[in-house]
């Protein structure tokens, strides 16, 4: 999935209350996520970053991030809730934007 807005958003929220938001959103139907679990941010400069939601289960590249802001790199693993595994390819996910 290309990053082609500056914010994509996931979680567990029906197709009705996605299409309220002004940006992507990925619906996944694991049973851990949240309605809005988390969400990738770019920055002006490109830079990515990974904000989790209050009470959400995700980690990177194994280890638990919890109410916060993490900055995100090429090839770093995502884990949301315990089952939807991503791996983050910063040069696909960027490509032809901007």
């Amino acid at each position: 999935m290309k990053l082609d807005q500056d914010k994509i958003s996931f979680g567990s929220s029906s197709c009705e209350a996605a299409k309220t938001m002004n940006h992507g959103f990925v619906q996944l139907g694991n049973a851990s996520m949240l309605p809005l679990h988390c969400e990738i941010l770019r920055s002006n400069g490109g830079t990515l970053s990974l904000e989790v939601k209050k009470d959400a289960l995700v980690s990177v590249n194994g280890c638990r991030v919890i109410d916060s802001t993490r900055k995100l790199n090429d090839m770093d693993l995502i884990l949301l809730g315990q089952k939807s595994l991503f791996t983050l390819r910063v040069e696909l996910a960027c490509e032809g934007v901007g």
